[in-house]
């Protein structure tokens, strides 16, 4: 907590540096954030784009911090083009960060709604200074 950060920041930041929630919380937040988007191999299967054997020839292929859709576009099992597609199909597919302190009744509709024209201001705000 404590003062705004002069830039403009996510739902989940604004909720921290408010003192809203805490920084475990926070974590746990965007944990259950990622663990509700599907994985680029599986659109990617769905999409018919790849194999499960082809999935698993990536994924033994991947160097150290290395993305799937990198490993794949390097392999050459997809375009970049595929992998832009992908990944904005996953982005799309992706609950909102609010839903969780929603649903763990952390904040209530009518706070959450508060808290995000809070952010929006506070996003505009920084936005303008930082034109001129």
């Amino acid at each position: 907590a404590g003062a705004l950060p002069k830039r403009s920041l996510l739902i989940g930041q604004f909720l921290y540096y408010s003192g809203v929630i805490s920084w475990k919380t926070l974590i746990d937040a965007i944990v259950w954030q990622r663990g509700q988007r599907p994985l680029i191999g599986q659109l990617a299967r769905d999409w018919r784009k790849l194999s499960e054997h082809e999935i698993q020839i990536i994924l033994m292929r991947r160097r150290l911090g290395e993305k799937f859709g990198e490993c794949a576009i390097r392999a050459g099992f997809l375009t970049r083009f595929e992998v832009m597609a992908l990944l904005g199909a996953q982005s799309r597919r992706q609950r909102p960060i609010g839903e969780y302190f929603l649903r763990q009744n952390i904040l209530g509709t009518r706070e959450m709604e508060h808290m995000l024209r809070r952010q929006q201001s506070h996003n505009r705000r920084v936005a303008t200074k930082s034109r001129f």
